[in-house]
């Protein structure tokens, strides 16, 4: 499954993709909704006198930013290091069929597979490789995809695979270093959360919603334990497929097919490539110390985007200690993530603000706006970003059919 169209108008879109892109429509419009009685239920010449208080010097949100996606490129590219991810893909991408696409691909009974074969199966020139510049740049690609594309929070993670079999690494690799890098971010993301109730306590705002929230965290703690324990010990991807065969049938090849990026024929071809995902998710577990600096980069990284908070509402005329900031953040995050069928967090941000604000004597109008100031960030940030990713897009959907022509 792939987030960019391509130029075949006959290609027919498979029934399964269609019902992921139903799904965060609706994800969308229940957040759009949320957004809008926020909104109805504050002052909004209120938001707007508090936003224009903040001036330009919202504008240094942006560059700020870089040293977030510093952090995560750096951890990235630590989990990309492995014998495996350096290989060519021709060369660690035995399970898939070199395949070159023709004219006739998308007219073919089985068009949407062939196309997808098609765009997976570029080889790139032999000299490219996947180095600190090229993931910075994909890092951000990844996060404009999550953050201003409708498409749930794994959106950007796909791409990012993507981007990476983009510049010739195998599929197995790109995809585990994905896989672990999100595990990871799970992790940092609950750290992250138990600081931020930690803090709450500290700082005496901790009311009765605080039981609530701390009972939550709790439930939920065992989720990031469990998905380490499966990667480590368990053939996921190979279990899935055993799973999926049986009752699925030839659907089963389509979902395996998208998730391992190998070819959806009945010859094997996917099930090899979901064997050699596991294989290369178990290595990368087994690296602790990679692990460790991946996970501390990015719990880093989340501790210093709090900063946003803090300057937006020094700005705005309501400063706060760092703490509070962190607070705010974190809980924030936390709700987005568990509301990550919402694109981009769409309502579910504002709101997070808005109530884990009032403990802090924020009011709805004051904490709408810190949000304004986030969502300016993210479309600065994010647009330039997409607009790199489908010019690079259109490039190579030109030179395919050239090569097919």
């Amino acid at each position: 499954m792939y987030l960019t169209s391509t130029p075949k108008a006959s290609c027919v879109v498979s029934p399964e993709v269609n019902h992921v892109k139903v799904a965060a429509y609706v994800g969308c419009l229940l957040g759009l909704a949320l957004l809008i009685t926020l909104v109805v239920r504050a002052d909004f010449g209120a938001i707007l006198h508090t936003w224009e208080s903040g001036g330009w010097a919202l504008l240094w949100l942006v560059p700020y930013r870089a040293l977030y996606f510093l952090l995560y490129a750096i951890g990235w590219l630590m989990l990309l290091r492995s014998a495996g991810s350096r290989l060519p893909a021709a060369q660690s991408d035995r399970a898939t069929p070199n395949y070159r696409a023709t004219p006739n691909d998308c007219d073919a009974p089985d068009s949407a597979d062939s196309e997808r074969r098609a765009m997976s199966n570029y080889r790139p020139a032999p000299n490219q490789s996947a180095g600190f510049g090229y993931v910075f740049w994909a890092t951000t690609v990844r996060e404009a995809v999550d953050r201003l594309l409708p498409v749930a929070s794994v959106g950007g993670s796909v791409v990012g695979v993507r981007l990476l079999r983009w510049r010739g690494i195998a599929m197995a690799p790109a995809g585990a270093s994905v896989i672990v890098e999100i595990v990871l971010t799970l992790v940092a993301s609950y750290l992250f959360a138990g600081l931020g109730l930690l803090l709450l306590v500290e700082l005496g705002a901790a009311g009765h919603g605080y039981h609530r929230l701390l009972l939550a965290f709790v439930l939920t703690l065992p989720v990031p334990v469990l998905s380490l324990l499966l990667l480590r010990y368990g053939s996921i991807f190979a279990r899935l497929n055993d799973v999926l065969r049986p009752w699925l049938g030839p659907l089963a090849h389509r979902i395996m097919g998208t998730v391992v990026g190998a070819s959806a024929d009945p010859s094997g071809g996917w099930s090899a490539q979901a064997a050699a995902l596991d294989r290369e998710l178990h290595t990368t577990v087994h690296r602790g110390w990679t692990l460790l600096t991946v996970g501390g980069l990015q719990l880093a990284a989340l501790i210093m985007s709090s900063f946003e908070i803090w300057f937006a509402l020094r700005l705005f005329g309501h400063p706060v200690d760092l703490g509070v900031a962190v607070v705010l953040e974190s809980l924030t995050q936390a709700v987005r993530h568990l509301a990550f069928v919402i694109p981009a967090g769409l309502g579910v941000q504002e709101a997070g603000l808005v109530l884990f604000g009032q403990a802090f004597g924020i009011g709805g109008e004051l904490a709408l706006a810190v949000s304004m100031a986030k969502r300016m960030r993210e479309i600065l940030c994010g647009l330039p970003a997409l607009a790199s990713w489908q010019l690079l897009e259109g490039r190579r959907i030109h030179r395919l059919l050239r090569d097919a022509s």
